[in-house]
């Protein structure tokens, strides 16, 4: 038997964002109703086939020792044959991290929804978004627990 790798693909409505094959592992985090933020689930080759709800959280994949990050807006995970696809309203490759940048736009979105919110031009989804994606940064940013 081989080195057994995954196929790991997340695609939104518009188009694919990502097709790597190759990948050590993935971990998303998932949703679940009695924590908030989810708790975190890493996916290996030879993984059993699963469905999981995915709330708006970053992603991981290591391929050949790198890690790499995306931000997805929600979406499902599918999990089958060494295959691992996201499907998602929208995602989005995180390339760069700036700790104080990302803390920057993070307190922006926040008084951004506590301000606009019930207003009637309010885009509470543009609003969430832009804070998902503040927290991604910080989330890249920490060091993962040992």
């Amino acid at each position: 038997m081989g080195e057994e790798k995954i196929l790991f693909e997340v695609v939104t409505p518009e188009h694919t964002v990502l097709r790597e094959e190759n990948v050590d592992f993935v971990v998303v985090r998932r949703v679940e109703p009695e924590v908030e933020l989810g708790s975190e689930i890493g996916i290996y080759p030879l993984h059993a086939p699963m469905l999981l709800r995915l709330p708006v959280a970053p992603v991981r994949y290591s391929k050949g020792g790198k890690t790499n990050y995306l931000v997805v807006a929600g979406g499902f995970l599918e999990v089958k044959d060494d295959r691992v696809v996201i499907l998602s309203p929208a995602a989005e490759k995180v390339v760069t991290v700036d700790l104080k940048i990302a803390k920057i736009a993070e307190e922006r979105a926040k008084r951004w929804l506590e301000e606009m919110a019930g207003k009637e031009e309010f885009d509470a989804r543009a609003a969430e978004a832009e804070l998902k994606r503040a927290m991604v940064e910080l989330y890249k940013s920490a060091k993962p627990a040992e």
